[in-house]
């Protein structure tokens, strides 16, 4: 659970041509609490670009860069692109 959460942007060309996408980000989380080697894997480079992006933004506990080995990238972070609204919280 980040202490910071990420905030990816909708990238508009994709918005406007209805495309939407699922993306796993995976990161190692360095000794600040700050994720280093961020790679996603989206179906489309621009949803990537995008967590990428916003993963820079993030800020993890800095106790897991010494609970998860370095370079394994075994923290994950996943991100939805939708065009549907989110239900409402009731």
């Amino acid at each position: 659970m980040p202490l910071v959460f990420p905030h990816p942007y909708y990238p508009e060309p994709e918005a406007q041509n209805g495309y939407e996408d699922r993306c796993t980000v995976r990161f190692d989380v360095g000794a600040a609490g700050t994720p280093e080697n961020v790679t996603a894997r989206c179906t489309y480079k621009a949803f990537a670009d995008s967590a990428e992006a916003a993963m820079q933004d993030a800020r993890f506990d800095p106790a897991l860069s010494k609970a998860l080995p370095q370079g394994a990238q075994c923290a994950g972070f996943n991100f939805e692109y939708s065009l549907e609204p989110l239900p409402e919280a009731s």
